[in-house]
């Protein structure tokens, strides 16, 4: 990002959520798999950290971790679905 990096967004985005507002969930996305660096995510006030490259079962897992309630209707609705319609890359 031209003006912030990432550990600056999440600061800024915790401050705002000082006025009792929801959390948001914020994920880091690194290629510094260093002890060192998770610290430094989680200082920033992000909630998990994942590692590049990211493949889509690993990002999957971690916002089904987070993310409970969209996980829950996710799989409600994958029950209605047709098999032609289930969540896949696009060309």
């Amino acid at each position: 990002m031209p003006e912030m990096d990432g550990y600056e967004l999440a600061r800024r985005i915790r401050g705002l959520e000082n006025d009792g507002s929801q959390k948001t969930v914020l994920l880091a996305f690194t290629a510094n798999t260093a002890a060192r660096g998770s610290r430094r995510v989680h200082a920033a006030g992000m909630d998990d950290v994942l590692t590049k490259p990211i493949e889509l079962k690993d990002l999957k897992a971690k916002l089904e971790q987070w993310l409970p309630a969209a996980a829950e209707a996710d799989t409600e609705t994958a029950s209605h679905r047709s098999p032609s319609a289930s969540w896949r890359a696009r060309p």
